[in-house]
């Protein structure tokens, strides 16, 4: 819910370990790609990295 609410995009989870403490959430559309621009020299870049320490700050909180 808090994905589709604040980035307007579903998060599918998928791969939990056997102890069901490690999971992936797959995010089909990139929602920070409306936003961002890169030129063509710097396509390579991964600018989706805040994406994991948002996720991070919100579990912790």
């Amino acid at each position: 819910v808090g994905f589709k609410m604040f980035l307007g995009v579903t998060a599918t989870v998928t791969n939990w370990d056997a102890e069901g403490t490690s999971c992936s959430l797959v995010l089909e559309d990139n929602p920070l790609v409306d936003f961002v621009e890169l030129p063509d020299t710097c396509q390579g870049l991964y600018y989706c990295n805040i994406l994991s320490g948002v996720i991070r700050g919100a579990l912790e909180m």
